[in-house]
């Protein structure tokens, strides 16, 4: 071996001893990696995402509470707070005894969007509604052009942070004003739901009268 590839024994040694002391460090990061997979283990994220899950369900269920107890101030109502114009908000029902919610279905328009609240009326939940209208503007003017006979009054808050024109009636930012049929100009005659109920549903139940 020539000399220049000698190294003096502290050198050896001590390249030795760093040896042994990464060796230890491994040892203690491997034990800690260990400590945080127990920690970490699968019943422990369960634990974590279960508990999650519970408080949102909470916190829908309380919203959802929130909601219906403005729409029972209101008879035969629909009530929303809109934050949102084009794609719809959540409406809350109080017409009659029933109460309820209906989400928003957005239909894509060749040359006009609308927003679609429609529930349908079923053995086990006779309540029908149909309610629904075109969003117009910059996401701040709402006009109806469908509102079933049994809605008697429209309450409509406005969450957003500028004004809300509602059928041709201005709302400020926080306010919530009441709006009747008499508002209302009935537009597009809708096929598929009238009233809360489908054209044919309605073609039948007049059959049965007569009969």
């Amino acid at each position: 071996m020539r000399d220049r590839d000698r190294q003096p024994a502290g050198v050896e040694a001590d390249k030795k001893i760093r040896s042994g002391k990464n060796a230890v460090h491994v040892q203690k990061m491997q034990k800690s990696t260990t400590g945080r997979m127990t920690l970490f283990s699968e019943s422990g994220i369960l634990s974590v995402k279960t508990g999650g899950q519970q408080e949102i369900a909470q916190m829908e269920e309380q919203e959802k509470q929130r909601l219906l107890e403005i729409a029972g101030k209101y008879e035969d109502c629909v009530y929303i707070e809109v934050s949102s114009v084009h794609s719809g908000s959540t409406l809350v029902y109080h017409l009659g005894d029933a109460v309820g919610i209906v989400n928003p279905g957005v239909h894509i328009g060749m040359f006009q969007d609308s927003v679609l609240y429609m529930k349908y009326a079923t053995e086990e939940d006779p309540c029908a509604l149909d309610f629904r209208y075109f969003p117009r503007g910059f996401g701040n003017v709402m006009e109806t052009y469908s509102w079933s006979d049994n809605i008697k009054q429209a309450v409509i808050k406005n969450q957003k942070g500028y004004s809300l024109i509602f059928n041709h009636e201005e709302i400020a930012p926080g306010e919530t004003k009441v709006f009747t049929p008499v508002t209302h100009r009935q537009g597009l005659f809708s096929p598929d739901c009238y009233n809360g109920k489908s054209l044919f549903t309605v073609g039948e139940e007049d059959g049965e009268k007569e009969d």
